[in-house]
């Protein structure tokens, strides 16, 4: 399937709207992004925090890292860690 292009072979382009509707994109803003971004970065910290094991504590670093990049690019900076209320 071309880039633009619906399963039937349908522009995208011109009828936007309506493949959203149906389902076959999504509707992209900067502020839905983010949300979805900010909380990937904060599960994944929270699985590093309940990690039993180095490995998992490592895969959570490399979760939160890929995202924390993504951001990085799409926004200009990663998400803070948070602070600890005492």
């Amino acid at each position: 399937m071309a880039a633009g292009r619906t399963e039937d072979g349908g522009s995208l382009d011109g009828d936007r709207s309506a493949a959203i509707e149906r389902g076959e994109v999504l509707p992209f803003t900067l502020e839905a992004f983010q949300e979805y971004i900010d909380l990937a970065i904060r599960v994944w910290r929270e699985k590093r925090e309940q990690a039993e094991t180095g490995s998992d504590k490592l895969v959570a670093d490399c979760y939160i890292d890929a995202f924390q990049s993504v951001r990085t690019t799409v926004i200009g900076e990663t998400l803070p860690a948070r602070e600890k209320v005492e």
